[in-house]
């Protein structure tokens, strides 16, 4: 048989062509010299892959670089990367848990960071906070498809304003992967989300006026809209969309179809099929000629549907 080629590192968003409307991407690492490869996934094109049982750390970033994991080890439980990779990254040791901040996070904690309110169905209002070179991908790839950006200080000070909004205000600070794929076949109604997320901004500028944050908001005519109902890439699939069982995808094998959250979408045998993505990556993959057959038929899990919708 013959052995697995690369390394799928991330599914993701980059930006693209224009430099605004964020479009998705495979990156993939040569088994053979560690080299980076980059596939760009357009709607309709064929996907066809054998993917290995295991799954294996992709490896972490470091001032802006990417690199494979020098232990090729599994990620730890819960986490896409293993421990030591995880440490060499630093974002969720200084970001998520405010610990020490290696030196390459330093420079990334000094650059603009911003806070933005996301709508996600029925009425829900989520507080995050993004890096100013990334805050559109950080959006979409959180599937907040309508979004406003309302404030602005450094990576170092930026999650003061999140947790007292989260505190104070009561707007949650996560989204889960079940909740957004309860309602991914219905496109949001922009103006109820975006008048929403107006009166969440106004409400929450007002809880601050008089605090050190007060100076963070931007002005009315900073603020930034973003609507990525109209992406290409944000395909709304019909409402009975099964997902394949959880540890259980050994192919990859369909046409795209989009990219909504965790959750790939490709269209096989005529049925839309829902791969999370924290399934696939790590794994590594040997490339197929054509469609392979039977890819689905006893992996997706229908069980899900009752509760999901």
């Amino acid at each position: 048989m013959q052995e697995f080629s690369h390394h799928l590192v991330s599914i993701g968003w980059r930006y693209g062509a224009d430099g605004v409307q964020p479009e998705p991407v495979m990156r993939l690492r040569s088994m053979t010299d560690n080299s980076s490869d980059t596939i760009e996934l357009i709607p309709g094109a064929e996907l066809s892959m054998h993917l290995s049982a295991d799954l294996f750390c992709p490896g972490y970033r470091e001032f802006g670089l990417s690199y494979p994991c020098p232990e090729q080890r599994s990620p730890a439980d819960g986490f896409e990367q293993c421990a030591s990779c995880d440490r060499r990254s630093g974002f969720r040791e200084a970001f998520l848990m405010r610990g020490a901040a290696n030196a390459s996070m330093q420079e990334y904690l000094r650059r603009p960071h911003y806070i933005y309110l996301a709508w996600f169905p029925p009425a829900i209002i989520k507080v995050g906070t993004a890096a100013e070179h990334r805050r559109h991908l950080r959006l979409i790839e959180q599937d907040a498809l309508l979004a406003l950006i309302v404030a602005q200080s450094d990576g170092f000070t930026i999650q003061d304003l999140e947790k007292a909004t989260g505190r104070e205000l009561g707007f949650t600070e996560a989204v889960s992967a079940v909740q957004k794929f309860r309602y991914i076949n219905r496109p949001p109604d922009s103006a109820k989300g975006l008048q929403q997320l107006a009166m969440a901004r106004r409400r929450m500028r007002l809880h601050f006026r008089e605090s050190r944050f007060a100076s963070w908001f931007l002005a009315d005519d900073a603020v930034e809209e973003v609507n990525f109902t109209g992406n290409i890439h944000v395909r709304f699939p019909p409402r009975q969309t099964p997902i394949v069982k959880r540890n259980q995808p050994r192919v990859l094998s369909g046409r795209y179809q989009g990219l909504r959250g965790a959750f790939l979408l490709l269209e096989y045998e005529g049925k839309i099929v829902a791969l999370n993505k924290r399934d696939i990556i790590g794994r590594r993959i040997r490339f197929a000629d054509g469609p392979l057959p039977e890819s689905y038929k006893d992996d997706t899990d229908s069980s899900l549907q009752p509760s999901l919708f």
